[in-house]
């Protein structure tokens, strides 16, 4: 199977943040990665949970806007987990170009999300 080279643009943590910077896209896809930290420790699922619904509403809910009113794929990307100092809520998704998310992992844990892109000229 011939696989052609296709052209993806990135946004890269508060880049997200900017319709302008999403404006300036050119390409059909963008690859958003971020790493939303949280404030204060999760001790609990309810924690966690509360974290993840935030990042949902604030992160994925930006992006699929953003991925309706320009046309575009979406595959987002954000840092899971916690590190020494910092938690992070964790999404995984692809959203299609009418802003609906097409595939994503259930919840904030650290995971890996395989999906194909169709596209076409």
């Amino acid at each position: 199977m011939f696989t052609p080279f296709v052209a993806a643009g990135t946004m890269i943590c508060a880049e997200g943040n900017h319709a302008d910077l999403w404006e300036a896209v050119t390409t059909k896809v963008v690859f958003y990665c971020s790493a939303p930290g949280l404030y204060e420790r999760r001790a609990t699922e309810a924690q966690w949970r509360d974290g993840f619904e935030w990042w949902g509403e604030a992160g994925l809910a930006g992006a699929q806007q953003h991925a309706q009113r320009l046309h575009l794929w979406v595959g987002m990307a954000t840092q899971a987990g916690s590190t020494i100092d910092e938690d992070f809520p964790g999404v995984a998704a692809l959203i299609d170009p009418n802003g609906e998310v097409v595939a994503r992992l259930p919840d904030w844990r650290p995971g890996t999300l395989v999906v194909e892109i169709p596209l076409s000229d």
